[in-house]
């Protein structure tokens, strides 16, 4: 599902005024939508800007309208994150998150990016307990959970992190990951 990526830096061309002070943040922003085309408004409305994948707004859109009734979703948690962001600094923790979503995006499946360290997923049963458990094996940092709904994938991850936790495969939160080589001094 490879997308073109849209450029949004739209403030170049916007006239600005000889006297910017004048104008608030708002009256600028204004500008600025207005400048763009159809195409960047839909994607500045439904994507992430940093793994350019859906975002939560779209999820719900998608969701509400229920248009395949056989989808499955799956939940999948970016392990340790927080840890990542305090000790190695956020452009460490993007480079996981854009890795998380060009490794689901490259199993051709339907990604949404939730929040900060969450991705939901949509598909076939099938299909997607296989090809979210390939990337899972593969990138092992991530914690899943599947379900028919929102609310019991969500359920199911908190479950697979605990056992992952139990397992020693994940940290608990803010801890050093079991992935990342640390060396003690």
């Amino acid at each position: 599902m490879a997308r073109k990526r849209l450029e949004f830096n739209k403030l170049n061309r916007v006239d600005i005024p000889t006297k910017p002070w004048i104008m608030t943040p708002m009256d600028v922003l204004k500008q600025a939508y207005d400048s763009m085309s159809e195409d960047e408004k839909f994607e500045a409305l439904f994507h992430d800007p940093l793994t350019e994948v859906f975002n939560r707004r779209a999820f719900e859109i998608i969701e509400a309208a229920k248009p395949i009734s056989s989808t499955h979703i799956a939940i999948i948690d970016l392990d340790s994150l927080k840890w990542v962001n305090d000790n190695l600094g956020h452009r460490h923790g993007d480079t996981l998150l854009v890795a998380v979503a060009i490794a689901l995006n490259e199993q051709e499946l339907e990604v949404y990016r939730l929040s900060g360290d969450e991705f939901a997923v949509r598909g076939s049963t099938h299909s997607l307990f296989r090809k979210v458990g390939h990337v899972q094996n593969v990138l092992e940092l991530i914690s899943v959970g599947f379900g028919p709904n929102l609310e019991y994938a969500d359920e199911m991850l908190r479950d697979n992190k605990s056992n992952r936790e139990r397992r020693g495969l994940r940290a608990p939160r803010g801890a050093c990951p079991p992935w990342m080589k640390v060396e003690e001094k």
